[in-house]
């Protein structure tokens, strides 16, 4: 397999991350009422990249990408990174790509001036695999999210 490698997403990877966002979202399994909407994705993609508190990092021939964020804490003020999403694709899962993506994602929180980040595991068959790896990297469960067509 070739080198791995990931940067920060530039407005000519528009096409890549529609392409892994649509795969990302098609394999959530969202619950009704969610509608993949492309040109919200579009207007999504262009505002982050003129924010600074939010980032895309990609695998440039598309192999996959994941977005950050950072923010302060209701509470304490401190800032706190937050994964938004982080998709991989499969055949690539068993690689070093997840682990390169997640450790930028680190990286860049502490370059913001970061604390914490926050990680998601999805509620899959995966979930809890995940779950497991986060905490094996030194990360405690705080919350589970519930979610509700209204």
């Amino acid at each position: 397999m070739q080198d791995l490698s990931i940067r920060e997403a530039a407005a000519g990877d528009l096409g890549i991350v529609l392409d892994l966002g649509r795969k990302f979202f098609n394999s959530v399994g969202w619950p009704g009422g969610f509608e993949w909407n492309r040109q919200k994705v579009i207007q999504s993609f262009m505002l982050f990249l003129t924010n600074d508190k939010f980032t895309i990092f990609i695998e440039p021939s598309g192999k996959g990408f994941c977005g950050v964020t950072v923010q302060e804490h209701f509470f304490t003020g401190g800032l706190v990174g937050n994964e938004m999403f982080w998709y991989v694709e499969p055949e690539y899962r068993k690689t070093s790509l997840g682990q390169l993506m997640w450790d930028t994602m680190e990286e860049w929180v502490k370059e913001q001036g970061g604390t914490h980040l926050a990680m998601v595991a999805l509620d899959d068959s995966d979930g809890a695999k995940i779950g497991k790896l986060y905490e094996s990297k030194g990360y405690v469960p705080i919350e589970k999210s519930y979610l509700k067509e209204l």
